[in-house]
């Protein structure tokens, strides 16, 4: 029985010009990529000023600067802590477009 994460199709992904399935690693960054590239970016605005909204929130309830890449890290590490118990592929998805958006974040941070 194929691994059930070898379902390109339920996560619309394609071969990679091979006969054999996707590998997961690659399953999942794609995914990310759909996340936070697609939908998700159209219904939350840009990924930059999302965590500038976050950070200044936590930064207010913390009494600490909280900058916008940290508060993608934090997310992040929210997804990681809950993959100790949720090993569902979306876990694995969310937690790498947070690593992602992170990076992005730092760099755009850098330019300002």
């Amino acid at each position: 029985m194929p691994h059930p994460y070898h379902d390109t199709q339920a996560v619309g992904l394609d071969k990679l010009g091979r006969d054999e399935p996707l590998p997961l690693r690659a399953q999942v960054l794609r995914k990310a990529e759909s996340l936070v590239c697609g939908v998700r970016n159209g219904e939350y605005g840009s990924p930059y000023d999302s965590h500038q909204r976050i950070a200044a929130l936590w930064s207010a309830l913390l009494g600490i600067e909280v900058r916008p890449y940290q508060a993608a890290l934090m997310l992040a590490l929210m997804k990681a802590s809950r993959a100790m118990t949720d090993t569902k592929q979306d876990t694995f998805d969310d937690g790498s477009a947070y690593f992602a958006l992170a990076f992005e974040i730092l760099e755009e941070e850098k330019l300002s």
